[in-house]
C-alpha cells in the first residue's frame, strides 16, 4: 500500500519506554489519512501507549494482543499522520 511504502520510521528505547517516531511523504491530499496497523515485538502489555500526531495532538491508544504464536507482539493502528508513538512497559 502506498502509505507503507511513503513512512519512515525510527526506534528509540530508553529503559522500559520505547518511543517510534514517524516521517511520512504519503500526499494526504489525494488518499487521505489511512491508517497503518503495526506488529511490534514487546516484552510483555504496556501499561500506558500515546500517539502524538504532527499537529501536535496527543492521544491514548489502545492495542491488541495476538494469541496464538507464544511470541509477545502488539498490535496498533495509527493514522498515517502519527508523528511519535510511546509504549511504556
Amino acid at each position: 500500500c502506498e502509505a507503507r511504502e511513503q513512512l519512515q520510521l525510527r526506534r528509540e528505547r530508553n529503559g522500559n519506554t520505547l518511543t517510534l517516531s514517524f516521517r511520512s511523504s504519503l500526499d494526504r491530499s489525494r488518499y487521505g489519512t489511512p491508517e497503518l496497523s503495526l506488529l511490534i515485538p514487546a516484552p510483555g502489555e504496556p501499561e500506558s501507549v500515546w500517539l502524538e500526531l504532527t499537529n501536535g495532538e496527543r492521544k491514548p491508544v489502545d492495542v491488541r494482543l495476538p494469541s496464538g504464536n507464544g511470541l509477545r507482539k502488539l498490535i496498533v493502528n495509527l493514522p498515517t499522520n502519527a508523528k511519535t508513538l510511546k509504549l511504556t512497559f
